[in-house]
């Protein structure tokens, strides 16, 4: 099996073996950021637990 080194090597590897076409960037994109699908629970927000007490001093410890 190949080693291939960092990424930054292997960027310069895939585009040195261009024949001279296009080459598809679209690889090289950041990916997408993390989109919650809750919203954040404050440290003294009640606990979503239902204790009744704060978060920070129930499930947020």
């Amino acid at each position: 099996m190949e080693n291939f080194g960092t990424a930054d090597e292997e960027i310069e590897r895939l585009f040195a073996i261009d024949n001279g076409e296009e080459v598809d960037t679209s690889v090289l994109r950041a990916p997408k950021p993390i989109v919650r699908e809750t919203p954040k629970i404050n440290r003294n927000d009640p606990c979503p637990c239902g204790s009744g007490k704060k978060y920070k001093k129930c499930c947020g410890r």
